[in-house]
């Protein structure tokens, strides 16, 4: 899988990137491209129609433009956040009407979901009708739960909320099991890990967004729950989604009471080139958060530096 992405969008290729590997656990490289052979002009849209005629297997593309479905008519209904060709795995994304980062993923897991969230059984064809002018499209299959991150959004209010209402793992109960890496995001950590997280482990978690702020010790760090599907997404008073992006050291792991099954795990956040920052954010995991959800990336030593007294 390779990741095209205009000028201007390498951020968010790479966020791309780390979304892939940690959610569907799909390696892929990125480059620079301008593939204007995928959009044609049109005039009367102020926009770019999406071209069928060429296409490009295992592909992500990235642009600023706005897009149109192909055979677009009208101007107020025919645009899209994104497009999805499943049998040839091409994926378009457009960042033109998103405004927050958090919409930008929301979308990105969305137009991936169509290829690699492999339960579609329960899916049904979405149509999209304007009441005022009946204008009819077609925007293919999804699920019918409103709270999960497949079903069909098709404004930007509407994508807000989404993401307010949204499962906070993202999925509902017949996606999520079959996705391709679903003992990363879900289960039980007992059922899956020989062995405990350590000190020095360089982790990442999409559930790292979902924090909230607490008085218990350590009172500078941000608390990060396992949180269940009756929470909405969001309403957690220290969520952050660049959080789920970036890499956290480990710091320390505690069993309380001597028991694996009640772990209190303290990481802090690495920079943005995953160098050790003594004033990164801290983070505290606590019992109820699966290890499951974490992916370990790297390790890292402690060092004893010496200072002078």
């Amino acid at each position: 899988m390779i990741i095209e992405f205009e000028k201007g969008l390498e951020t968010k290729a790479l966020t791309v990137q780390k979304l892939l590997k940690s959610v569907y656990g799909v390696d892929t490289d990125i480059k620079e491209s301008s593939f204007d052979e995928i959009f044609q002009f049109r005039d009367f849209l102020n926009g770019y129609e999406i071209q069928t005629d060429v296409v490009y297997k295992d592909t992500i593309f990235l642009t600023s433009k706005d897009i149109f479905m192909p055979n677009a008519t009208s101007k107020e209904d025919d645009w899209v956040f994104g497009c999805t060709f499943s049998d040839d795995k091409q994926f378009l994304i457009s960042t033109a009407r998103l405004t927050t980062d958090d919409q930008f993923i929301f979308v990105v897991l969305h137009e991936l979901g169509h290829a690699y969230v492999q339960n579609q059984e329960h899916f049904e064809d979405y149509i999209m009708v304007n009441p005022e002018t009946n204008h009819k499209m077609s925007l293919g299959s999804h699920c019918l739960d409103q709270k999960c991150l497949m079903s069909e959004f098709i404004s930007l209010e509407d994508l807000k909320n989404h993401i307010r209402n949204n499962y906070p793992g993202y999925f509902c109960e017949k996606c999520k099991p079959v996705t391709l890496y679903p003992e990363y995001c879900y289960g039980d950590f007992r059922d899956r890990f020989d062995t405990l997280p350590e000190e020095g482990d360089v982790v990442t978690s999409p559930q790292f967004a979902f924090g909230s702020k607490h008085s218990w010790p350590p009172p500078e760090s941000i608390a990060i729950h396992g949180v269940s599907d009756k929470t909405p997404l969001c309403n957690l008073d220290a969520y952050d989604p660049t959080r789920a992006l970036a890499n956290f050291v480990i710091e320390s792991v505690i069993k309380q009471n001597n028991s694996i099954f009640n772990l209190r795990i303290t990481a802090r956040r690495l920079s943005p080139n995953n160098e050790y920052d003594p004033k990164g954010e801290l983070i505290t995991l606590y019992s109820d958060f699966p290890i499951s959800w974490l992916r370990k990336v790297d390790e890292m030593q402690k060092m004893f530096v010496k200072r002078s007294v």
